[in-house]
This record gives C-alpha cells, sequence and structure tokens, in this order.
C-alpha cells in the first residue's frame, strides 16, 4: 500500500480511505486497470515494475514484524512494530 501510495505522491493512508470506502480516483482506477491489463497482456516491464513493488512492500512488512507469547504463554502472536518514519 505505501507503494500504491509513492507512485500517487499520496500517504498509504490516503490510499487506505480510497479502499475503505470504495471511492478511487479516477486517474488512479485508469492507472491500476491498466497496469493489470498490461500485466496480463504479457507486458514484462510492467510485470516486472509490479513484482519489485510487491517485494518492496513484503519486505517492510517483515521488517516491522515481532513475535511475542501470548497471555497464556503456549503460543507466539505476531504483531507488527510502528511504521519507520
Amino acid at each position: 500500500m505505501k507503494r500504491m501510495g509513492d507512485l500517487f505522491e499520496l500517504t498509504d493512508h490516503a490510499i487506505a480511505k480510497w479502499e475503505k470506502e470504495d471511492n478511487v480516483p479516477r486517474y488512479a482506477d485508469a492507472l491500476v486497470r491498466n497496469l493489470v491489463r498490461e500485466k496480463l497482456g504479457g507486458n514484462a516491464e510492467v510485470t516486472e515494475l509490479l513484482t519489485q513493488l510487491a517485494e518492496s512492500e513484503r519486505q517492510e512488512y517483515l521488517q516491522r514484524l515481532e513475535f511475542s507469547k501470548s497471555k497464556n504463554q503456549d503460543e507466539w502472536k505476531p504483531h507488527q512494530t510502528k511504521k519507520r518514519a
């Protein structure tokens, strides 16, 4: 989500709001639809871009992921640390 925000020069909070309210601006909707169409059509450059964005997002998530014992101490629970500025 953060990388999507970077593409539009918006915060990830703004992107999340679009999703939550199901109110995506036309320009963003058109861009995403075109990216998907290009990827499905076999455009290697677009596929690579989307793969890099997804991997970047995954790495950021993993860097913030921590584990702690549950209250009853019988299992580990994942949680994320606060976002870094």
